[in-house]
């Protein structure tokens, strides 16, 4: 039989990363200020009814630890804007690059942040 590919076509299997976790319906604003918008949101269907209240509090702590994907996102977080100036403090201390005047009609190479929750 010939496999149907395609939106909506193809067997739909349970996240192997997910499948330990337990979930909560607790809200996180970082989501809403994304402008990503979840078509099946998870607290439709699962109640941290039967937690304790310091094991909510605990699990909505979890949820707010969103890793940016951008460098505007990030900074919109005192804690992630914390983070970037004492990683760029540290980096500059170990005098890790030097501030050089660029060559007439040379550019700058890019850059990009990778935030990570350690």
């Amino acid at each position: 039989p010939e496999e149907l590919l395609g939106r909506g076509q193809r067997r739909k299997t349970q996240s192997v990363t997910l499948r330990n976790y337990v979930t909560n319906n607790a809200q996180t604003h970082l989501l809403n200020k994304s402008g990503a918008k979840t078509l099946y949101p998870i607290a439709n269907y699962v109640s941290s009814g039967r937690f304790s209240v310091p094991h909510r509090a605990y699990l909505a702590a979890i949820v707010d630890n969103v890793e940016p994907k951008s460098f505007k996102v990030a900074y919109e977080n005192k804690r992630w804007r914390y983070a970037m100036r004492h990683e760029v403090d540290a980096l500059e201390e170990n005098e890790t690059w030097i501030l050089e005047d660029l060559p007439p009609g040379k550019r700058a190479i890019g850059s990009k942040w990778v935030y990570k929750i350690k």
